[in-house]
């Protein structure tokens, strides 16, 4: 469905835009293809987008012009050929040079987690891919403007077929070289998370899944930089921040094991004497923890 002026769209658009082309196609469970909006944009030079969410993964391919990117701590240069993808819990910024106002093509895909096509090419959240040649990179996107824009009964089958071919052309396109860093780049960003988030996060799998890795590429990140795996540090935030609620406000047990992610008090009594060599009742039965 093309949008025309006026239309309301499923998503946050810019009003910072010179000119733009945008098309929905509708989820369809057939072909396991959420919710897709497709768009073309030519930027103001006063173009810059703030967020700390978006609800929606959107993956972005530059064809002109320059810019920033702020995404997981890092700041890049952006131009012709960057391609990188942002979404929900990652706060970033794109910036657009006043000068040379960006033209971009992007894809935004409703999605609990990391579209798994983006990240089997070689693209992770909040990173930066330079692609050296964008010809059939750029036409699979217009492609899929355009069919999106058709709105026919077959539309869905044919977007998730451009969509799936786009991801094998980015994955299979040169890129200029990438530093070193990325896996450290990476592993911070995983602590960051942790840092963050440690009362609501439950397992591994959901810091895997928020930069777009496996659990066991997580782990292999955590083993280069320390002994401790992703989740005993997760385990020994959660514990930690238990203590310190048990001992200066007041907290009983099953309030404790709560605020921290346990939803079952007597797991957490468990993983609290094994972590901290005596248990939270005991703590409290002191009488530290009631103020």
């Amino acid at each position: 469905m093309r949008l025309s002026p006026g239309t309301p769209a499923p998503l946050e658009l810019s009003k910072q835009i010179s000119k733009g082309r945008y098309s929905v196609v509708p989820a369809n469970a057939q072909e396991k293809l959420p919710l897709l909006c497709a768009g073309r944009e030519i930027t103001q030079p006063c173009y810059l987008i703030e967020r700390d969410d978006y609800p929606f993964w959107v993956l972005e391919l530059i064809t002109e012009g320059a810019g920033t990117f702020h995404c997981l701590g890092n700041n890049y240069a952006i131009g012709a050929g960057s391609c990188f993808f942002y979404g929900p819990r990652l706060p970033h910024r794109l910036c657009s040079d006043a000068a040379n106002p960006l033209h971009k093509y992007f894809i935004a895909i409703r999605s609990g987690k990391p579209p798994k096509l983006w990240t089997q090419a070689g693209l992770l959240p909040g990173q930066h891919r330079q692609l050296r040649h964008t010809t059939a990179v750029r036409a699979l996107f217009e492609q899929i403007l355009e069919e999106g824009e058709q709105g026919g009964s077959e539309t869905p089958a044919i977007v998730a077929a451009l969509h799936h071919v786009l991801l094998l052309k980015i994955g299979a396109s040169e890129t200029t070289s990438m530093p070193h860093s990325d896996s450290a780049r990476l592993y911070h960003a995983a602590l960051d998370i942790i840092d963050r988030e440690f009362t609501q996060i439950v397992t591994q799998q959901e810091i895997a899944d928020r930069i777009g890795v496996t659990p066991e590429y997580l782990c292999r990140l955590f083993k280069r930089q320390q002994s401790i795996s992703p989740y005993q540090l997760l385990l020994r935030r959660k514990l930690n921040h238990a203590e310190r609620l048990l001992r200066n406000g007041p907290w009983n047990v099953q309030a404790a094991a709560g605020a921290v992610g346990f939803s079952d008090p007597l797991h957490f009594s468990r993983m609290f004497k094994r972590q901290l060599g005596y248990t939270p009742s005991a703590l409290w039965e002191t009488g530290e923890g009631r103020g």
